[in-house]
């Protein structure tokens, strides 16, 4: 599962590359790494895309795989939250609430192994492991910033004392620190992807 626009967008891009030094068109040399033919300057040719990469990152081609298995995970944990919570009320809904978990479980582990094997190797699973991260993170961090600018705001219109600020203020500039990683998490991943569909294409 490619993303048609991301992988048309990073062959546009592989396609327009130049070299650095002398302006040589790279088009149609394969490899991590080309030497140009003109100059002779080596060049890393997933860091020049990446350069020049102006969509989401998440739409590089492969992002997608490896996301479904995190965003899966999330809805099954919300589901079987709601369902243990159900459950705290309706104790006959507990044997549903555990199926529920180990059946999301079992398709989890199955998309997984479909990130591996689409990405074509077994880094596609260790990077749909380290989505999971970056979601999580992007997830915390969202109602952190929420909660934080509602507790400074009625601190202020309360009253509150100095310290409530000063915690309110700790978690929003944490929070934002965290958004900041998530976002060098996924140009980590998305780069990773653009290598590998780059070099799919050398082979074809």
């Amino acid at each position: 599962m490619v993303s048609k626009p991301g992988a048309e967008h990073t062959e546009s891009i592989r396609d327009s590359l130049l070299c650095l030094k002398c302006s040589y068109s790279l088009r149609g040399l394969s490899g991590d790494v080309v030497t140009c033919p003109e100059c002779g300057e080596r060049l890393n040719i997933v860091a020049l895309v990446t350069q020049q990469w102006h969509d989401p990152w998440f739409h590089a081609p492969l992002y997608l795989v490896l996301a479904i298995p995190s965003v899966w995970a999330f809805l099954i944990l919300i589901i079987a939250g709601i369902s243990f919570a159900v459950s705290s009320a309706q104790p006959t809904a507990l044997p549903i609430a555990f199926a529920v978990l180990l059946g999301g479980a079992a398709v989890w582990l199955a998309l997984i192994y479909l990130a591996a094997k689409k990405f074509g190797s077994l880094e596609g699973a260790y990077l749909a492991m380290f989505v999971h991260l970056l979601l999580g993170g992007y997830f915390v961090s969202c109602f952190g910033v929420i909660g934080s600018i509602i507790g400074l705001i009625g601190a202020v219109l309360g009253g509150g004392g100095a310290d409530v600020l000063l915690q309110g203020g700790i978690i929003l500039v944490v929070c934002i620190g965290i958004v900041v990683a998530a976002r060098v998490g996924e140009r980590f991943v998305a780069r990773r992807c653009i290598r590998q569909h780059l070099r799919r294409l050398s082979k074809v």
